[in-house]
């Protein structure tokens, strides 16, 4: 009677348990071909697709409810897939939203931010975001920034340049070319010395294309992508007019030394120790070249978002914005 009264217990708790988890789930709606969920703050967020379309517009609103988030895997594998246009009004886009849509070439994303595939001449595949500012003068060239993510931070993590610019918190007075890694998990792709060939080749036809100024191209990264910074900089003297490597480690080199170089860390960092920095900057100065170094006293590793919004004193006591101070250098000046 006691092991009943045990299992009835038992499978009573179990039903009203799988009833709060299921109240507390999202519902699912169909609006075909899209599935959605509705979210907290009454707007949709796009869970799955079912259809074939090679052009795909998602749309702005769902059964009068506007969409606002692209949720985990929602696009994966629809066949055939080319192009995206994703609405303004959308927020959020969950990792691997895209994942196995092997044809995908551009995805068109809110706030003047598209994914770009280029195949350069030596067969490597660049992956990247590219933002035009609004031409006031089309015959006026304009300065020329390479960003590269760090190694768990990607547009749809919502951190870094790529994310202001996407939510028009920063706009920049020149192209900026974000790379992006062919594995979210890893930044192995951008140490390769054949990668950063073809990132560089990549900016000159971009040049070529936007009105773009190869004498005012400069480089940043976060992390991995700082350290990419470097390693681009050093392996392609003479190419670029100003470096700003943040939480990144690198060393001095031929290019670093013909480079405007603005070093920015954590005093809290956990990953980069800041006199890693700090010692490539002393060593810049005791062979007269132009580099400085920002540290955050109360900051970790993660500063790649407030680095762009901050205002700094540059070199000319100046105050300056970062993304200001790199687009007004110029090669050999």
């Amino acid at each position: 009677m006691k092991k009943i009264l045990f299992l009835t217990v038992c499978v009573l708790l179990a039903f009203m348990m799988g009833l709060s988890l299921a109240e507390g789930l999202p519902e699912t709606r169909i609006s075909s071909p899209w599935v959605y969920s509705l979210l907290p703050d009454g707007t949709a967020a796009i869970t799955g697709y079912k259809g074939d379309a090679v052009a795909l517009a998602v749309p702005p609103s769902l059964d009068d409810i506007p969409v606002s988030a692209i949720s985990y895997k929602a696009l994966r594998r629809v066949g055939g897939l080319v192009n995206v246009i994703l609405p303004e009004g959308v927020t959020v886009i969950e990792d691997h939203v895209f994942d196995d849509n092997f044809s995908l070439e551009n995805i068109a994303l809110p706030k003047t931010m598209t994914l770009h595939r280029y195949k350069a001449q030596n067969g490597t595949i660049v992956n990247y975001y590219l933002y035009i500012p609004e031409a006031e003068d089309p015959a006026e060239k304009l300065p020329i920034l390479i960003y590269f993510h760090g190694t768990r931070d990607t547009l749809a993590r919502h951190h870094g340049l790529g994310e202001l610019i996407r939510t028009r918190q920063t706009e920049p007075k020149g192209i900026v070319i974000l790379p992006q890694t062919a594995n979210e998990t890893t930044s192995a792709d951008f140490h390769k010395g054949v990668y950063q060939n073809a990132v560089i080749e990549l900016a000159t036809n971009i040049a070529a294309e936007h009105s773009g100024d190869t004498d005012r191209l400069s480089v940043a990264g976060h992390s991995d992508g700082g350290t990419t910074a470097y390693q681009i900089v050093n392996g392609h003297p003479g190419t670029f007019a100003a470096c700003a490597p943040i939480s990144g480690i690198g060393t001095i080199g031929q290019g670093i030394q013909e480079t405007y170089l603005w070093v920015f860390q954590g005093a809290k960092d956990y990953y980069v120790k800041p006199n890693v920095g700090l010692r490539v900057v002393l060593k810049c100065e005791q062979r007269g070249c132009h580099a400085m170094h920002y540290l955050y006293p109360d900051k970790d590793h993660d500063i790649q978002t407030m680095v762009f919004q901050d205002t700094f004193t540059d070199e000319n006591g100046d105050e300056t914005k970062l993304i200001d101070w790199l687009m007004s250098k110029e090669l050999n000046k």
